[in-house]
Formats: C-alpha cells, sequence, structure tokens
C-alpha cells in the first residue's frame, strides 16, 4: 500500500500558539499558502470552515483531522500542525495536533478518501502518536514514510 507522504506534499507549522481552533487552523493554512499549495487562501479557508461547521473533525487523542476538497488548492498537501497548548475542538475535547488535509475538488482516484484512511489507520496506534508527538518539524516526513514501511533501513 502506498504511503500518504508518498502520494502527497507535506507541510508543517509547529509551535503553533493558538487560542482557539480557528486560529490553529488558519495557521496551519497560512503555512500550506506560503508554500504555494493553495490558488486563494481566503477562500479554502472558508471551505475547511464550512466543512468543519457541517461535521466537527475531532478524531480523539488530542488529535483533530480538518479537511477540504476545494477549487482552491493547488497540490494534494497534507498540513501538520503542532500546537504549543490544546484548544477546545468541539464539545470540551481539546486538540493539540493537526492534519489539515488540502485536496483539490474532483481530484482523481479519491486522493482524499485515501489520505484520510490513511492517517487514521497510523493514529489509531500508540506508538505513532507517541513517536509523533516526540518527533522534529523536519523529522515529520520521514516519520510517515517510515510508519508503512517496516523494511525501510533506519
Amino acid at each position: 500500500m502506498n504511503n500518504v507522504a508518498n502520494f502527497v506534499d507535506v507541510v508543517t507549522a509547529f509551535d503553533i500558539d493558538a487560542d482557539s481552533k480557528e486560529e490553529a487552523i488558519k495557521a496551519v493554512i497560512t503555512k500550506l499558502d506560503a508554500a504555494g499549495k493553495l490558488l486563494d487562501r481566503e477562500k479554502f479557508q472558508a471551505d475547511v470552515f464550512a466543512r468543519e461547521a457541517e461535521l466537527p473533525t475531532y478524531i480523539g487523542f488530542g488529535f483533530g483531522l480538518p479537511h477540504s476538497q476545494s477549487d482552491y488548492v493547488k497540490d494534494a498537501t497534507i498540513g501538520i500542525g503542532k500546537l504549543t497548548h490544546p484548544v477546545e475542538w468541539n464539545d470540551g475535547k481539546k486538540a493539540d495536533f493537526i492534519f489539515l488535509i488540502a485536496v483539490p475538488y474532483g481530484g482523481k482516484e479519491n486522493t482524499h478518501l485515501k489520505i484520510l484512511a490513511n492517517l487514521s489507520r497510523l493514529l489509531m496506534h500508540d506508538d505513532f502518536r507517541d513517536k509523533l508527538r516526540s518527533t522534529s518539524e523536519t523529522e515529520v516526513r520521514e516519520l510517515l514514510m517510515a510508519s508503512q514501511n517496516p523494511h525501510r533501513s533506519e
């Protein structure tokens, strides 16, 4: 199975000092925009918040998984945000880590579903979450690649 880091770009935003879910998501979106992954930051942000309003994306263990297929995304990308402290995501649940999935609308091969399935599967494992929380910003992509290739030499 292809792992997520092999078929999408990864952009990181660590040490986010946010007081709300919205501020945290905006910080990750700003990094995606700075990396040239978006066609229109404001419109993509509106798409993400519209999706979040339909059904909040807290998945447990302190992780938020906001996502959107959008006409305002250039390249399928995962924005990974690590917060300096947890923020309320919904219903009293707090998140301090974000995987923001940005996929062009109408993308081929259900890319957004593959990314969601892959990340959800990884985040179910305590050891992966523990490694992720202790990994530096520069090591995140390597962790994602290694996480599904047990024969990869370290």
